[in-house]
């Protein structure tokens, strides 16, 4: 575990923001922040690449990978009509056998199951405020 928290840490140290190119106005003089110099043409600063100010704002995208080569034809060559048979091959019997549930059916006039506890008096009054808890013992 150690050595993950060491790689995680030297991959954070690795890490530079990119910079814009063109991303400050120049102050009143002239300045413009470390890595920058201000372009009197468009008094902007621009990011010095390679000793020398870059040319364009413009800002490059970097592409990760080439875009892949479309290798299909432009015309389809697949026959207009469908091939397919028109009927189904597939038997429609059913070959699982229709049996009843697995319990039968609780009979029409049977009583109904009893309750677990009778519900609670609708008058009855509300318990105390300071009054003890109630615990039932088991």
């Amino acid at each position: 575990m150690r050595r993950v928290y060491v790689l995680l840490l030297v991959l954070a140290a690795c890490f530079s923001k990119p910079k814009a190119r063109c991303g400050f106005l120049c102050g009143p003089t002239g300045e413009c922040p470390t890595d920058y110099s201000c372009v009197s043409a468009d008094n902007r600063c621009h990011l010095v690449e390679n000793g020398a100010p870059v040319d364009s704002c413009d800002e490059q995208q970097v592409i990760d990978a080439p875009l892949p080569m479309v290798d299909a034809p432009a015309a389809i060559d697949a026959p207009a009509a469908i091939d397919a048979p028109a009927a189904i091959d597939a038997p429609a019997a059913i070959d699982a056998p229709i049996s009843l549930p697995d319990t039968p059916p609780p009979p029409i006039d049977a009583p109904p199951s009893p309750i677990d506890a009778p519900p609670p008096p609708i008058d009855a009054p509300p318990p105390p405020i300071d009054a003890a808890p109630e615990i039932d013992a088991m």
